[in-house]
């Protein structure tokens, strides 16, 4: 209540401050924001809001701001067309879970896609110009700088309007309603963030600005408070904004020091938003050029133009979860957390639109797959893991898990590195391209295992993932392997979508959006070891089973003659390893190998190699595996599983001992 805030406003000296908190009981008199909870996944469609007619939408802020929220928090987006997939995801999740929102169309296209949806929408400066995102993944593209200067002065121009805003980029999840928390209500403040908890919403009252962060370490975040968050860099992909007479200011700074900056200025160069951000509020010369202190929330320390003139505050890393802390780690799990949001940074592949649209699909946030999606005849391959792998786990010394070296923690001493990934990698492959095989004779999509990772992979070569632990830098020190990894740990999402070969995720058949007779449809199939095994099977056992060594072409005719099987929408194996010899015909044969060529090839594994790492991979990898270092960067390369030969029987080799 007021005491706690007074106690805070004096122990930050900021007689500012106190002037805020004789008024923080109007704070309480605000309506109450309704509670947050996971939402049931349901189609796009059928979430629109029924109080709003769509003829209020004109295009104007003030429209969609009056038709948003009748309180003082919003969440805004910004976002054209040809991202319409992730504007639509976005609305999704923040209707779901009840949260004002305001989407800034970039294009005219997208505001009329977003108004038909009945949506708080309204046109951009640059939707009323000839502006187009030139699709350049670089924030030193031109367009891209455009668009950086619309969407700060945008959030500024909001800001000056009297709203706290959240601003938020469209690859962010919205899972539970942030006001609460931002505006720390009466029913915040007595209940999960209360003074005593791990995240008191209290000290966030007095930030004008807080800020996300990009570090590696949500256990970390919860203890090391700003101390921890200074040492990472600000995403400006989250930020928050408050009325302020300092946070309209550093709003409109903000603006002006991306869009126009002198070139005598320290921001003149920058290519992004986020650089710019950064560079207002840390130091020069000095890392990390802010200050804060374990446990609190709030930064003491500012770069000399804003310290004493700012309040910056901390989003913890825990409930505004970035990609990996999220999609890898799964920290959340672990630290008994469920996160207002997920950010889908950290993602690998081409780190564009597919790529994080497929993080979230695979962790079921995605909601803008049509109907259709879920219908159809599938065969899907589970995970089970596999010999060569159980191998090395039950073969390795029973020792702690990580052991010190002078580059930090060593895998030395655990079974999870980068040997036993590299023999995960080639066998899932091996299993893939006979799964992918007899589904292909079947006319069956196939539906991918939800994978377990024993290493944790790099955009590139660019830090020694090797000396810690075989996981990303920052994030070793509350250990995570194995982990269930996202597809493109694996495979390439791009390649498959480029090779026009559909497919699905694990998530697929848990989505509630899965038809009743699809759920329940599905078949498990038995694997027997010959076709002898298989002959002797009783006739009920017999009709979900198939004999392994056989081509897919002869597999499938097996199938089909069984009522169950052929009848049932979803096919299960638990494995297929040694299930498929060959594929056919010589023609069918040649066009099977060129599709999988394309699509079965894990990407390359990269690490820094440097202090004895060579040493390190002599213990775990084949000289043939370990090859050259170049310029002091390592790679794994997992070789493709071998392809089919017409005429003779090919098995893979998922259950040799790599």
């Amino acid at each position: 209540g007021v005491p706690v805030l007074l106690h805070m406003a004096l122990a930050y000296d900021r007689p500012r401050l106190i002037v805020n908190v004789i008024c923080s009981q109007a704070v309480a008199q605000r309506r109450e924001f309704s509670r947050a909870r996971r939402p049931q996944r349901r189609a796009f469609h059928h979430t629109k809001r029924k109080f709003m007619n769509t003829a209020e939408l004109d295009g104007s802020l003030d429209a969609a701001l009056q038709a948003a929220t009748a309180a003082k928090f919003v969440l805004l987006t910004f976002g054209n067309s040809a991202i319409k997939d992730h504007l639509l995801n976005f609305v999704y999740h923040a209707r779901s879970v009840g949260v004002a929102h305001v989407v800034g169309a970039v294009d005219i296209d997208a505001f009329n896609l977003l108004a038909a949806q009945q949506t708080p929408v309204y046109k951009t400066p640059l939707a009323l110009v000839s502006y187009q995102m030139d699709g350049a993944n670089s924030h030193s593209s031109g367009s891209w700088k455009r668009f950086a200067a619309m969407r700060t002065g945008e959030v500024a121009r909001v800001v000056n309007l009297g709203y706290t805003v959240m601003h938020s980029d469209t690859d962010v999840v919205w899972l539970r309603n942030p006001a609460p928390y931002i505006m720390c209500t009466e029913a915040a403040r007595a209940g999960e963030f209360s003074s005593a908890s791990r995240f008191p919403c209290a000290p966030l009252q007095f930030a004008d600005v807080a800020c996300s962060s990009d570090n590696m370490g949500p256990s970390r975040a919860v203890g090391g408070g700003a101390a921890y968050h200074a040492a990472g860099t600000f995403n400006s992909g989250i930020l928050l904004f408050r009325p302020t007479r300092e946070g309209r200011r550093f709003a409109s700074a903000w603006h002006a020091s991306v869009a126009a900056p002198p070139r005598s200025s320290r921001f003149y160069g920058k290519t992004s938003d986020q650089q710019v951000f950064n560079a207002m509020v840390r130091r020069e010369r000095q890392w990390p050029g802010v200050g804060g202190r374990r446990g609190e929330w709030l930064m003491r320390r500012l770069h000399e133009e804003w310290d004493g003139n700012l309040t910056l505050g901390v989003l913890p890393l825990p409930l505004f979860a970035n990609g990996h802390g999220y999609f890898v780690q799964a920290a959340h799990h672990r630290l008994g957390v469920l996160p207002f949001c997920v950010h889908a940074t950290y993602s690998l592949d081409w780190h564009d639109g597919l790529a994080k649209a497929q993080r979230f699909r695979e962790a079921g946030l995605w909601a803008v797959d049509p109907p259709e999606y879920f219908h159809g005849r599938f065969l899907a391959l589970n995970w089970s893991e596999p010999p060569a792998v159980r191998a090395r786990i039950e073969g390795a010394p029973r020792a702690p898990l990580a052991t010190k070296t002078r580059g930090g923690h060593s895998a030395a001493r655990t079974p999870y590195h980068i040997g036993t990934h590299g023999a995960a990698l080639q066998s899932y492959l091996g299993e893939l391209r006979d799964a992918l095989a007899l589904a292909r004779a079947l006319g069956r999509t196939l539906v991918l295992p939800r994978w377990r990772c024993y290493c944790d992979r790099l955009w590139a070569g660019s830090d020694n993932i090797l000396a810690m632990g075989c996981m990303y830098p920052g994030s070793q020190d509350a250990p995570f392997l194995p982990f269930e990894c996202p597809m493109d740990h694996v495979l390439s999402p791009h390649d498959w979508h480029a090779a026009g070969i559909p497919y699905r995720d694990a998530s697929f058949l848990a989505s509630p959006r899965l038809p009743p007779e699809m759920a329940t449809g599905i078949v498990d199939l038995e694997i027997s070891a010959d076709v002898r095994s298989f002959d002797a099977l009783p006739s009920e056992r017999r009709a979900k089973a198939v004999p392994a060594g056989l081509t897919a072409t002869a597999l499938a005719k097996v199938l089909e003659r069984s009522s169950a099987a052929s009848r049932a929408p979803i096919l299960r194996l638990p494995h297929s390893r040694g299930l498929v010899c060959g594929i056919g015909s010589e023609s069918s044969t040649r066009h099977f190998n060129e599709v999988a060529r394309k699509l079965l090839h894990a990407p390359p594994w990269c690490s820094r190699c440097q202090r004895g790492c060579a040493r390190m991979l002599e213990k775990w990898l084949t000289p043939e595996q370990i090859g050259t270092r170049s310029r002091g960067e390592w790679c794994l390369r997992t070789p493709p599983p071998a392809p089919f030969r017409y005429g003779q029987c090919v098995l893979n080799n998922a259950q040799a001992d790599t």
